[in-house]
């Protein structure tokens, strides 16, 4: 739990002078490094974590530690500031960022945890706010860690489940259901650890095998934990693999990173050889390149289109590293809450996985529940409800649209649907009754439709994160 013998040269303010400030190398020290990013500049937990680990060179043990305070920390956070709140004498928002950030640490540590000595959290996390903050902030943190450290038992803290906003966990229950409302806000429970959910691996089966891979990479990370899916054939759940990228089969092309339930949305689009396929909101290209390499060598064509330019850019040489065929693949920028410009009107297939809150996200990127507000999911609904409006004027008479969004909530799901159909009342919802597709899924297990027609996928079919899935025929008149 060492303190910092290294400088980090940071410029205060643009075109000053470069200084010298400390740099916290233990693993309390990287925690509440990575919580103040967050908080402080709007930083993602899991790309900010990453970045602070390397730097450190810690070793497993620590890394560990550093990882289950930043995850476990944010996920509790509504409990954690009202336990070390009970002894300021201000709201915990007017605090000092850093010292915010290192009592917010230390109280999950001390309440959540409870596996080292107290004095031992106290101690460590004063030293690192006098070195960032001063001898009077230290004080300061000194005193409420002490109060918390002498009243853990009685300050609430359940690492294991969310704790979500009051009107986040009516919109669950109303949205998903009690029971799927239960199991998504307790979906770590079953870990020992709070840390992100599993990677999830899609192996290209154009170049190798599920099982080959699995072996590789047991070969050359014994300690990770490679679970194969029972929902997707291609697909794996991965833990302690460290950075796969380094890895010989991700640098020949034999697997990609993928979120189980963004590669089971995409999975569950049925598709026929030949056809032309349109992902819409592309973003970096994960579901484009699952669409490609489904329809590989059908003569069929997929066009990515999205409102940036650079995550484009990245999409042929992502493809080409995986040894994809990108003369048909094709990227066009364009603005869908805007128009359609000059984008074709006659896919076989749109999808939409379109800008949502994340909410169904939250496990893996925790730190959404620190910026999102009630009237959200409705604002972010607004947005999706016209990006669909767009979509439909792409799908030839005959063809099908699909939305998909990563939150849970009706706002951004049912009631979007709902609001397209008024819109768009020729596209007929397709539902288990109705859908007499002869195109297939990529499952090797069935995934059932909800009475209302929509997928709703989550953990509570597999270690995954939520979507819901809604499809559409566009009947040929």
């Amino acid at each position: 739990m060492g303190l910092p013998s290294a400088e980090r040269v940071v410029s205060p303010l643009p075109g000053g002078p470069a200084v010298a400030e400390p740099v916290l190398d233990g693993a309390r020290g990287v925690a509440a490094h990575v919580l103040h990013r967050v908080d402080d500049q709007g930083a993602f937990a899991s790309r900010a974590l990453d970045a602070e680990l390397r730097r450190a060179n810690l070793d497993t043990r620590d890394s560990g530690l550093s990882t289950e305070l930043v995850y476990g920390t944010l996920r509790a956070l509504p409990q954690i500031d009202a336990a070390y709140g009970r002894f300021l004498r201000q709201p915990p928002e007017q605090l000092d960022s850093w010292l915010k950030a290192v009592l917010r640490s230390a109280t999950y540590e001390l309440i959540g945890l409870k596996r080292k000595p107290p004095h031992g959290v106290v101690h460590t996390s004063v030293d690192i706010v006098r070195m960032k903050r001063g001898q009077s902030l230290a004080r300061v943190c000194n005193a409420i860690l002490r109060r918390v450290a002498e009243n853990a038992d009685d300050l609430p803290c359940d690492r294991h489940r969310l704790s979500v906003p009051e009107w986040l966990a009516r919109n669950l229950r109303e949205s998903l259901g009690d029971e799927r409302a239960e199991t998504f806000l307790t979906g770590r429970a079953h870990q020992t650890e709070t840390g992100p959910p599993p990677m999830g691996i899609r192996i290209h089966r154009h170049r190798t095998t599920r099982d080959r891979v699995i072996q590789a990479l047991s070969a050359q990370r014994p300690k990770a934990t490679l679970q194969p899916s029972q929902l997707l054939p291609h697909a794996i759940l991965a833990k302690s693999l460290g950075n796969p990228r380094d890895l010989g089969p991700y640098q020949e092309g034999d697997f990609s990173l993928q979120e189980l339930g963004a590669q089971l949305v995409t999975g569950l689009v049925p598709l026929k050889p030949g056809e032309k396929v349109a992902d819409l909101c592309a973003g970096h290209g994960g579901k484009t390149l699952y669409f490609l390499e489904r329809l590989e060598n059908t003569g069929s064509k997929v066009v990515a289109i999205d409102i940036d330019d650079r995550s484009l850019d990245k999409m042929v040489p992502a493809a080409e590293r995986i040894h994809l065929n990108t003369a048909n693949l094709q990227c066009l920028a364009v603005d869908l809450t805007v128009g359609t410009a000059n984008v074709p009107q006659d896919f076989d297939v749109v999808f939409a996985d379109v800008p949502c809150t994340g909410l169904g996200t939250v496990h893996r990127r925790p730190e959404i529940l620190l910026r999102v507000e009630k009237e959200d999911p409705r604002r972010m609904g607004k947005i999706q409800t016209a990006i669909l409006a767009r979509a439909a004027q792409l799908v030839r008479p005959g063809g099908t649209l699909w939305y998909s969004v990563c939150s849970p909530t009706q706002e951004e799901g049912l009631q979007v649907a709902q609001a397209f159909e008024a819109q768009c009342p020729q596209f007929q919802r397709i539902n288990p009754q109705s859908n007499a597709s002869t195109a297939t899924t990529d499952c090797s297990a069935p995934v059932e439709r909800d009475p209302d027609g929509a997928h709703r996928i989550g953990p509570w079919l597999e270690d995954c994160d939520i979507y819901q899935l809604f499809g559409w025929n566009n009947p040929i008149s």
